[in-house]
């Protein structure tokens, strides 16, 4: 047969997970009664993370682990090393009749009881699943344990924390395995915490210090921006501090937001609640230029427009980033018309947008595969220019080879190959996603060539994440009367 694409045999994991979809789709949901992402501060927090942005994760404290076998159940302790402040989670894993296995992640003891059925008939479980198996065999090793049943094998890895489920030695499901977990334990609010979706940081304050740490203690970051972040995403965290002697971690996440002169020189960005504006997008200028304004008192040139954007929406006094001669995008306090030999024209202004604003991903993570092709892993790049998107979607380049991840039309499929167009692949996935990192989302599992067995093999663990995205609005930029920089006035006077 052709090396191109092709469609391999349906796994009996797909077929179930198209039956368990025609079903819920057979039902009547009203959707007025859910929140979608952007209704949801937590999903919009999260959604854009990668796996470096989480930090260390979570960890099963080895000394916690119980194994009750005449329940055929599992528990342990669970600890968040990002905040080891925070009490530690519960995860139980029970082994229920019909090759069923029911992991729950709890907290210990939480500030307001969350919501569980009283008897499990009564929650998700089916009737024929509620009693336990009576044949599970468990091995306990130092750094996981592996319960067998079956043809079925559960791996429970300690640190970092996950479960995978194997069938025949081929992994059919897993949780956490790309290490995204993030569970937020209800916290007290501070009485300086504005309650909004959408906080912001007023800032730099220079010589300036706040005390006390949050709960999960006063934790440091390599980057302002993973400060910030973190920041927005935790109720009873009011600042983050810029501490130089903390070396390679130099910012460190405070409670308070009263300022207090600082001895050592510090600076401190205070978390507010950002008025009027829903969504933040931006917006370009095309050829006018800006005033060398700088949003940061050293002006940090950024790598990337994504990179600057991300940084840009969490700071109040940035009204835009623009790109500079040398290479990079620096913050700018304010954006204009006026011109500056150091600035380009590629100016762009924040804007506020009541709707979600587009997003285009610049650059995707390749991962997971550790077969014949596994060199071709890695993070690839948008096409500038072209060729030109399929459908709206766009082609990618690995960064430093000739490998390109695209769309197949014809074939409705995304595609590891060659060039863009091309119907020889190396990797492909059918599906009709408007973008990559959503290819497995309708069920389907990515598929390589094997040249030995003139074959195409199904691998579960490939997956593609987002790395850097641009968000793109259009309007005007929001009036503002604040004073910023040296008492001039945003907008400024031309």
């Amino acid at each position: 047969p052709p090396h191109g694409l092709r469609n391999p045999h349906p796994s009996p994991m797909r077929v179930l997970a198209g039956l368990l979809s025609a079903a819920l789709l057979a039902q009547a949901v009203d959707k007025s009664k859910f929140k979608t992402c952007s209704q949801a501060a937590f999903c919009k927090r999260n959604r854009f993370l990668e796996k470096d942005e989480m930090g260390p994760g979570y960890k099963i404290l080895e000394d916690t682990v119980a194994i009750d076998k005449a329940a055929m159940k599992i528990v342990a302790k669970v600890q968040n090393q990002k905040y080891p402040a925070q009490d530690p989670l519960q995860a139980t894993v029970t082994f229920l009749n019909d090759k069923t296995v029911r992991l729950q992640v709890t907290e210990v003891n939480p500030l307001h009881p969350r919501w569980e059925a009283a008897t499990p008939s009564a929650d998700v479980l089916v009737p024929d699943t509620i009693n336990t198996m009576q044949a599970v065999k468990f091995d306990v090793h130092k750094d996981r344990i592996l319960a067998s049943f079956d043809d079925t094998e559960l791996q429970i890895l300690y640190d970092p924390f996950s479960v995978t489920a194997r069938r025949e030695g081929q992994p059919v499901l897993s949780v956490n395995d790309l290490g995204l977990m993030n569970f937020e334990p209800y916290r007290e609010k501070t009485e300086n915490q504005a309650d909004c979706d959408s906080p912001v940081f007023d800032g730099p304050h220079d010589g300036k210090y706040t005390s006390d740490c949050p709960s999960g203690g006063c934790t440091t970051f390599g980057t302002l921006v993973e400060a910030l972040e973190s920041c927005r995403g935790a109720t009873d965290c009011g600042a983050v501090v810029l501490r130089p002697e903390n070396g390679d971690l130099p910012f460190e996440l405070r409670k308070g937001t009263t300022l207090q002169n600082s001895p050592s020189g510090e600076e401190t960005y205070l978390k507010k609640c950002m008025k009027g504006c829903k969504h933040t997008a931006y917006s370009p200028l095309g050829n006018a230029v800006a005033p060398p304004k700088c949003a940061q008192s050293d002006c940090d040139v950024h790598p990337s427009l994504a990179a600057a954007q991300r940084l840009c929406g969490a700071l109040d006094a940035c009204a835009g980033a623009a790109e500079v001669s040398a290479g990079g995008f620096v913050l700018l306090s304010h954006t204009g018309k006026k011109e500056h030999p150091a600035i380009t024209s590629n100016v762009h202004t924040k804007v506020c947008t009541e709707e979600e604003p587009e997003k285009k991903i610049v650059t995707v993570e390749i991962s997971g595969h550790t077969g014949i092709h596994s060199f071709r892993m890695g993070s690839y790049k948008l096409v500038q220019g072209g060729p030109p998107s399929d459908e709206g979607r766009f082609a990618y380049k690995h960064e430093s080879e000739n490998y390109f991840l695209y769309y197949s039309t014809d074939d409705k499929a995304w595609a590891l190959g060659p060039q863009p167009g091309d119907s020889n692949v190396w990797c492909y996935v059918k599906t009709e996603a408007k973008s990559p990192e959503k290819s497995l989302e309708d069920g389907g599992v990515w598929s390589y060539y094997d040249g030995d067995s003139e074959s195409w093999i199904e691998d579960s663990g490939l997956r593609i994440s987002t790395k850097e995205i641009e968000v793109y609005g259009s309007g005007e930029a929001p009036p503002s009367t604040k004073t910023v920089g040296d008492g001039e006035k945003y907008p400024p006077t031309e």
